[in-house]
C-alpha cells in the first residue's frame, strides 16, 4: 500500500536549491503580493519539516547576505542548517567586478563548508532582481548580453575554483543551452579541472542527457516544482527515469524565488513539499514508497554536503 507523506514519521525534508536572500517582505511577486519575511519562511519551513537549505547566491552583491543568513538562521540545536553556495549566475554577468574570482576563491579557502553556486549558462532573456542601495531587491527589465564568451569563461572559472577547493557546484542551464554546458564541461574534464560533483538544478534534461551527465561528470539531479506544471511533461518523464534508474542521484528543491516575476501564483514556495508529492504521484506506486523516496533523497543530500562537511 502506498504511504502518505508524513513529516512526523519520515526523514527531515531539505531544500537543495533556494534563494533565501530574496525574502524580505518587500519584494513583490507576480500577483502583486509581497514575499513573506525570511523569519516567516524559516518558521513555516520548520513546521513543514524542512530543516536544511542550500542557499544559492547569484552575484557578488549578495554573497555577504547569503553568508549572514546562514549565520543568523543556522540553529543546530533545532536541527536547522542553512548551507552556503556562492557564485555568479549567468544572468548577472554585467555585475562582474575586477578580481571577482580572487574574492570568491578567498571565501572558499576561508570557509571549507561553502559550495559553488549558482553558476551556469543561459541563452534566454528574463527579468532579474538587483540589490538596491536601500538593501532591498527590485525587478529590473534586463536582456542578457549575447556575449556568451563571457558567460562560458566565467562558468569555467567557477568550475575550476570548485575543483581547486573540492566543492560541489550548483549548475544552472537555461532552455536550449545544454549544448553550451556540455561543451564547457567537456573542456573542464579534458583539462582535469572538474569539481567532485555537479548538481543540475531544476533539472530538465532528457533521459539520454541525464545518463550522460551522471556517467561523465558525477552529476546529481535536483527537481523543482516545475514537475507540478502541466506543460512540463519532459521534466516529469525525466524524474521518473531518475527515480527508476539512478535514485542515488535524486534531489528536491524549491528554487524559491529565483525569478518571482515568472512564478505563477501559488507556484514555487520554500515551505511546501509539492515537488516531493508530485514525485509520489508519478513514481512511487511502481518504484518505491514515499518514506523510502524521502530517505533516498535525504541520503543523497547528505552525500552532497559530505563533499565538504559532515551533516549535523
Amino acid at each position: 500500500m502506498e504511504e502518505s507523506l508524513n513529516t512526523e514519521t519520515c526523514t527531515d525534508l531539505f531544500d537543495a536549491h533556494v534563494h533565501l536572500q530574496f525574502f524580505n517582505g518587500r519584494v513583490l511577486m507576480k500577483d502583486g503580493q509581497p514575499t513573506p519575511s525570511l523569519d516567516q519562511v524559516i518558521r513555516d519551513a520548520n513546521v513543514a519539516g524542512v530543516k536544511h537549505f542550500i542557499c544559492n547566491a547569484t552575484c557578488e552583491n549578495d554573497w555577504q547576505r547569503v553568508i549572514d543568513i546562514s549565520k543568523q538562521y543556522t540553529r543546530p540545536n533545532d536541527g536547522i542548517h542553512v548551507h552556503v553556495a556562492l557564485g555568479i549566475h549567468p544572468w548577472y554577468m554585467h555585475t562582474l567586478t575586477p578580481d571577482w574570482d580572487k574574492r570568491l576563491g578567498a571565501l572558499l579557502e576561508k570557509n571549507p563548508t561553502f559550495m559553488v553556486g549558482e553558476i551556469g549558462l543561459d541563452k534566454a532573456i528574463s527579468n532579474m532582481y538587483v540589490l538596491t542601495e536601500k538593501n532591498t531587491f527590485e525587478i529590473q527589465k534586463y536582456t542578457r548580453a549575447s556575449d556568451m564568451w563571457t558567460q562560458i569563461n566565467v562558468f569555467r572559472r567557477q568550475l575550476e575554483l570548485a575543483h581547486q577547493y573540492n566543492r560541489p557546484a550548483m549548475v544552472h542551464c537555461g532552455q536550449r543551452s545544454w549544448d553550451l554546458v556540455k561543451d564547457a564541461l567537456k573542456m573542464q574534464k579534458q583539462a582535469g579541472l572538474m569539481p567532485p560533483c555537479i548538481v543540475s538544478h531544476s533539472h530538465h534534461g532528457d533521459e539520454n542527457l541525464t545518463k550522460y551527465l551522471a556517467e561523465e561528470y558525477n552529476a546529481y539531479f535536483s527537481f523543482s516544482p516545475l514537475v507540478t506544471w502541466e506543460q512540463c511533461k519532459k521534466v516529469r518523464t525525466c524524474l521518473r527515469y531518475v527515480i527508476k534508474n539512478c535514485p542515488e542521484r535524486l534531489l528536491f528543491e524549491s528554487d524559491a524565488y529565483s525569478n518571482i516575476s515568472d512564478t505563477p501564483k501559488a507556484g514555487v514556495t520554500a515551505t511546501a513539499d509539492a515537488t516531493l508529492k508530485m514525485a509520489e504521484q508519478i513514481g512511487i506506486k511502481t518504484i518505491t514508497s514515499a518514506h523510502q523516496l524521502r530517505q533516498i533523497a535525504f541520503n543523497n543530500f547528505q552525500r552532497i554536503l559530505n563533499k565538504c562537511q559532515k551533516i549535523g
